[in-house]
């Protein structure tokens, strides 16, 4: 075997061993990007996978060595990107060490005995930690809401601590993966109230690009949230990055209890609009023939048909 084999398996290797942690951390960070396991699997797994056999196949079938060159620049590209980036990063330290080691006087407080705060419940020493770590302002503390939001789900009585974060400091609005009243809306009128109080914006769009307030139009959510949502500021005809409309967003699960409301506090019939372009008037229609002209179904279509 020529070192030119050997250099080529080594970082192959190292390719599949990085590989191998990707696929591992996207499937931890997929629930909190609702994400399926599925995708992660073929996103992260088998595409990459298959291009690395072929550029494997490819190298094990060509013969001559220049031919042999592109394949292995090919399998080393990652390996090489990560030595250059290191060599670029110690040669910054020693040319400016002044500024290579400013960050370090910067560096913040860590987040550990805030998480540990939270995972114990308890107050005195999440207001003590947030205090020491400097709770206002920071943009990474994002995931300690989260997690508190989280934790809301399966123990309501910790309430109290994603009241003392938010009084703490934390931002209301800082994502996560997921924006924390995203998160609230599913969990339940309480959590929601407390994000608004503390200046929660519900038309901010999520990493999706659908306004968040559109959470709500879920039949599953709390009725009594999207309400409150509306008395805070939702913009009853906010629109999807996709073009979608509050009004076709509820009508698109049925929820038209939901579509009611919205009618109530001024939503636009004339504006609303499905990602594709159909108009709310045809989608209306479309879920008559449907599920029939029956229950808040007919209330909306009296007021479309008459409006």
């Amino acid at each position: 075997m020529t070192l030119l084999h050997i250099l080529f398996w080594l970082a192959f290797a190292f390719d599949l061993a990085a590989l191998g942690l990707l696929f591992v951390l996207g499937l931890a960070a997929a629930p909190s990007a609702k994400t399926s396991s599925l995708a992660v699997t073929v996103l992260l797994l088998l595409l990459p996978g298959l291009t690395l056999t072929s550029v494997a196949f490819w190298f094990l079938r060509v013969n001559s060595l220049a031919a042999k060159l592109v394949p292995c620049a090919l399998v080393a590209a990652p390996l090489l990107v990560l030595v250059c980036s290191q060599l670029l990063t110690t040669g910054f330290r020693f040319a400016h060490p002044t500024e290579a080691s400013r960050p370090a006087a910067l560096q913040l407080p860590p987040l550990t005995d805030l998480q540990n705060a939270v995972l114990a419940n308890d107050v005195p020493a999440l207001t003590q930690a947030a205090a020491a770590a400097g709770l206002p302002g920071r943009r990474d503390a994002a995931g300690v809401l989260i997690l508190a939001l989280h934790r809301l789900k399966s123990a309501p009585e910790q309430l109290s601590i994603l009241r003392a974060l938010l009084a703490a400091g934390a931002d209301p609005d800082a994502a996560y993966g997921e924006l924390p009243l995203e998160l609230a809306i599913r969990t339940g009128l309480a959590p929601v109230a407390l994000l608004l109080q503390a200046g929660a914006d519900p038309n901010r769009n999520n990493p999706l690009g659908d306004p968040v307030f559109f959470a709500a139009m879920n039949p599953a959510v709390d009725p009594a949230i999207l309400p409150l949502l509306l008395e805070h500021g939702a913009n009853r005809n906010a629109r999807s990055v996709r073009g979608e409309s509050a009004l076709s967003s509820a009508a698109a699960v049925s929820n038209w209890k939901a579509v009611l409301l919205l009618l109530a506090h001024g939503a636009s019939i004339q504006q609303a609009q499905t990602p594709e372009g159909e108009s709310f008037p045809q989608q209306v229609e479309r879920s008559v023939r449907l599920q029939g002209e029956r229950g808040d179904l007919a209330a909306v279509v009296r007021l479309v048909r008459n409006p």
